[in-house]
């Protein structure tokens, strides 16, 4: 994806998307699936229009529940092999080896019917795999801060290096005012820079450390059932927990004189018209989904 800052979870090279429809029978099993987990709603707006008292809301969890309940008969096994893909990342498998069993279970969600944006299941808090892209393998070792922030943040050409997972977190749901919000998250150190000459030793983590935040919000499109609309709004650069103040600002405040010297948060906003990015749902079962944004990345994403 790339809005003006795209997430890093949707960076990069162009490959082709997903088939635009399932077979006939799995889109039928889809269509199948989405009715029954609207039934209930449904029954309560006629119940309401009755006479009857309208029920409340349904909270996420019932939801997700209700769900996952009306999800197709193959979900278990498509969250497992899900579960099996993790591991593989996990473990730092070969990257053909990531790439061909990502492409396993999009297949195999495609045939189920799984492939598409159920929205009881779509919000949450996940964490994020890289599998495959220019991402992946940007992402797997030192980069400068420039490039995760795309020219955002300086000093541009400071060397710092991602923590957790490739992709950190992504959130999705109700934050902050926007009833679609979403927000990756990338948690980073800051690396010496390499010493000179051609024996120089190589970066190493200098106690500094902090989160970059990618901040927008989402839209299902209408005529895409696989697919989220995502504009990206600002991004913010914050210390750590247990990162010194004083060295973060030594660190950063000089080079971005909007960071606030009390709190050292630098929040840049995009512009109101910025490019609106997207990710189609290869897989959307109880606790995983696998994600393809504009730019060829494909990522796992495990609730949290």
């Amino acid at each position: 994806m790339r809005a003006a800052a795209p997430a890093r979870a949707a960076a990069v090279r162009s490959r082709p998307g997903p088939r635009p429809a399932a077979p006939a029978a799995a889109a039928a099993r889809g269509r199948a699936v989405h009715a029954r987990v609207r039934v209930a709603g449904e029954r309560s707006v006629r119940s309401a229009g009755a006479g009857a008292a309208p029920r409340r809301p349904t909270p996420p969890r019932a939801a997700r529940a209700q769900a996952a309940a009306a999800a197709p008969p193959e979900a278990a096994e498509l969250a497992a092999a899900a579960a099996s893909l993790a591991a593989l990342c996990t473990a730092k498998a070969d990257a053909a080896a990531i790439e061909a069993a990502a492409d396993a279970l999009a297949a195999a969600a495609e045939r189920a019917g799984a492939n598409r944006v159920v929205p009881e299941l779509n919000d949450g808090t996940f964490r994020g795999f890289t599998l495959s892209g220019q991402t992946a393998q940007r992402f797997s070792t030192v980069i400068t801060l420039g490039t995760l922030s795309f020219n955002l943040y300086a000093p541009k050409d400071l060397p710092v290096k991602t923590l957790g997972t490739d992709s950190g977190s992504v959130f999705k749901g109700p934050r902050d005012g926007a009833a679609r919000a979403y927000v990756i998250t990338t948690p980073f150190q800051v690396m010496s820079a390499p010493a000179g000459g051609p024996d120089g030793g190589a970066p190493a983590p200098t106690g500094v450390a902090g989160r970059s935040l990618a901040v927008g919000e989402y839209e299902q499109d209408p005529d895409n059932p696989q697919r989220l609309g995502i504009r990206f709004k600002k991004m913010r650069l914050e210390p750590a927990e247990g990162t010194d103040l004083a060295r973060w600002l030594e660190t950063f405040g000089a080079a971005n004189p909007g960071m606030d010297p009390a709190s050292g948060v630098l929040e840049v906003l995009l512009p109101e018209k910025s490019p609106v990015g997207w990710m189609d749902y290869l897989l959307m079962v109880e606790g995983w989904q696998l994600v393809r944004g504009n730019f060829g990345s494909t990522t796992l994403l495990q609730r949290a």
